[in-house]
């Protein structure tokens, strides 16, 4: 892992080491290839992720001013015309002043680098600031699940940290933040969480804390989780002795439908690289 990269610090790297901190070693310090396809039925699951992609691209087309009644006919599939459907009704309902799709922020917390591309940040007709999140998963899982995502965590914070390099004109309160995560497939289901002070604070003191402890770690101090079926969804499994086989990602959903302690992120998955 290249010593700049070491210092780079994401949602989805965050996660990995709380998930697994050897998982974490594996993939961003020894930059391990992947030996295992990551979960079953693998058609299925890649299905998810280039639907998915169809769908963030379809909004972010959407919010760069393409006309609606241009994407419409290019949607080729009726799960995904659904989806953008089911938004285009969503959207009547904000009240936007100012978007920015797939927008990347970064910032830092001492010497470490914080990076994320957001779905989407809008500011509000009063000055207020949503993040959203679409999330194409047909698993839906509880609110107090989706609180403690590092990604829950991270992007608020971060959006307050910076955002005066991209609204210098406003005065951004951290009441003023809020994230939103939003299921097509789920439409009516709320999941917002609003932002503080406190909250920010809070959100400071973990991020810098979880930093500390993972640079304050050398190669071969870092752990496997003791959650061993979460190795069925992680291709390093046959290195670390936890299995050969991918676990059935789909038949588990109504397993883990009732835990907070074991969220598997069905929409951690590669999106298009919309700004670059």
């Amino acid at each position: 892992m290249a010593e700049n990269n070491r210092c780079s610090f994401s949602a989805a790297n965050i996660q990995d080491y709380l998930d697994c901190e050897r998982r974490y070693e594996l993939k961003y310090i020894l930059e391990q290839s992947w030996p295992a396809i990551s979960s079953e039925p693998v058609i299925e699951i890649e299905d998810n992720i280039r639907k998915g992609n169809k769908f963030h691209y379809l909004i972010y087309q959407f919010f760069s001013d393409v006309p609606e009644n241009a994407l419409i006919p290019s949607i080729e599939e009726k799960e995904i015309e659904e989806w953008f459907n089911s938004f285009l009704l969503f959207h009547k309902t904000i009240q936007l002043k100012m978007a920015f799709p797939e927008f990347r922020l970064t910032g830092q917390i001492g010497e470490a680098r914080l990076s994320a591309v957001y779905d989407l940040i809008y500011l509000t007709q009063n000055n207020e600031i949503r993040i959203m999140d679409w999330k194409t998963s047909h698993y839906i899982p509880k609110k107090t699940a989706l609180a403690v995502k590092v990604q829950t965590i991270l992007y608020p914070y971060l959006l307050k940290e910076t955002s005066h390099e991209f609204l210098p004109e406003i005065s951004l309160s951290p009441e003023n933040i809020s994230m939103q995560y939003w299921y097509p497939s789920a439409p009516n289901e709320v999941f917002i969480f609003k932002y503080g002070r406190s909250t920010h604070e809070n959100h400071r003191v973990f991020l810098e804390n979880i930093i500390n402890e993972i640079l304050g770690k050398k190669v071969g101090e870092f752990a496997l989780t003791n959650n061993e079926r979460k190795c069925g969804f992680c291709p390093y499994r046959s290195l670390c002795n936890r299995g050969i086989s991918a676990s059935n990602m789909l038949e588990l959903i109504d397993e883990v439908s009732e835990e907070n302690d074991f969220l598997i992120d069905f929409d951690l998955l590669p999106e298009l690289p919309f700004d670059e």
